[in-house]
């Protein structure tokens, strides 16, 4: 078996409670209490999180072991979702914890009426991984034309299929 330096050691572990952080919004100080009463998922990706920062200060790495991103929010669950520009078939794919709220954020000041057509549950990896897979489509950013609503479909039913994993299969 490779030896794993220090370094690697350390960058694997805050690149894993970064993206929990982003994904939920946990308090280091805050513990258990703020996932009591929510989903199993929450209490799965806190256990996670709670045990990599029992790693870190067992053995007393040089990881940042923060706060809730937002202080002001609560444990937080992330959507990525598509809304389509209404009267057209262009797409917008994004990450948002509250979609409809984004959407409007979008509309304002812009003559382009989105209608969120589906969400599901996932990280801003996931959004990016979708924005590539997608590429072929991509007109502008995060604006797509032309992605028939079955194809969308699958890459949600995939989401779904693999949790929070990385939709290796997505790769482009």
């Amino acid at each position: 078996m490779a030896e794993v330096s220090l370094e690697d050691l350390t960058e694997y572990i805050q690149h894993r409670l970064d993206l929990i952080q982003t994904r939920r919004n946990f308090d280091v100080d805050l513990g258990a209490a703020q996932v009591q009463g929510l989903p199993a998922d929450f209490r799965e990706d806190y256990q996670r999180f709670d045990e990599l920062v029992r790693q870190v200060r067992k053995f007393g790495l040089p990881v940042r072991v923060g706060r809730a991103v937002d202080p002001g929010l609560p444990v937080v669950t992330r959507y990525v979702y598509f809304a389509r520009v209404r009267g057209t078939d262009e797409w917008k794919i994004g990450n948002s914890a509250k979609p409809q709220a984004r959407k409007k954020q979008l509309e304002t000041g812009n003559s382009r009426n989105l209608h969120v057509r589906f969400k599901v549950i996932g990280t801003l990896e996931q959004e990016k991984i979708l924005q590539r897979y997608f590429e072929k489509y991509r007109i502008q950013r995060e604006f797509f034309r032309g992605i028939p609503d079955k194809t969308i479909k699958a890459a949600i039913r995939l989401i779904n299929a693999q949790g929070y994993g990385p939709l290796e299969s997505l790769r482009a």
